[in-house]
């Protein structure tokens, strides 16, 4: 084999060893904007359990410090939620005109290179979004775990407190009610040590 065919056979093979790290390369981004889907749905559902909680506590027929704690938790999980859903900027490979452009002035390799090269740098901007993402997406989680439980807390509590008010408030006209009709009076003529009157002439 001379020198020009191994030169050839190497260039070939670089060629297929590029094309296959590009394809490589190609899917990860592919696997990654699917995580990134992912995130944006798990975020967008957790809206909605959001949504339900709050509205559940609204219905409840109590105030007081924990109730508006209560609201800011699922607040603060809503808030975080939308920050979730905000990067949007993805990276993708460049656009057909600008590709066209560098094919034309390029050869096999050297397109190959900067398809590889471009799907690395799309990789690295992504994951750091997909990163961001799941932080968020956790915290919104977190906050909204709390608010739940805090919404449980107030609903009992104040369930709790409803009963008590009640009981102390309760009219004492009515309190002495229920005493007479659990103990009845005798009536006064039910002396069993009383005697009739007997009347009569006196000679």
């Amino acid at each position: 084999m001379t020198d020009s065919e191994k030169t050839n056979c190497g260039a070939a093979g670089s060629v297929e060893v590029i094309r296959l790290t590009h394809k490589e390369s190609r899917e990860s981004l592919t696997r990654l904007d699917a995580y990134l889907l992912r995130l944006d749905a798990k975020a967008t559902t957790l809206l909605g359990f959001i949504s339900g909680v709050s509205l559940f506590l609204a219905t409840r027929d109590t105030n007081g410090f924990w109730k508006s704690i209560s609201y800011l938790a699922l607040l603060g999980s809503a808030v975080v939620a939308f920050l979730a859903l905000a990067p949007r900027s993805f990276k993708d490979s460049p656009p057909p005109g600008p590709l066209a452009i560098a094919a034309s002035k390029l050869d096999e390799r050297a397109v190959l290179l900067l398809l590889r090269q471009k799907c690395i740098n799309d990789y690295t901007k992504n994951f750091a979004v997909h990163v961001t993402k799941r932080k968020l997406w956790r915290a919104a989680l977190f906050l909204f775990l709390t608010g739940v439980a805090l919404t449980i807390a107030t609903t009992t509590l104040g369930a709790r407190n409803e009963q008590s008010e009640q009981s102390r408030t309760e009219p004492a006209g009515t309190r002495a009610s229920e005493h007479a009709t659990q103990s009845p009076t005798k009536p006064a003529g039910s002396n069993p040590s009383s005697k009739p009157i007997q009347s009569g002439s006196h000679r």
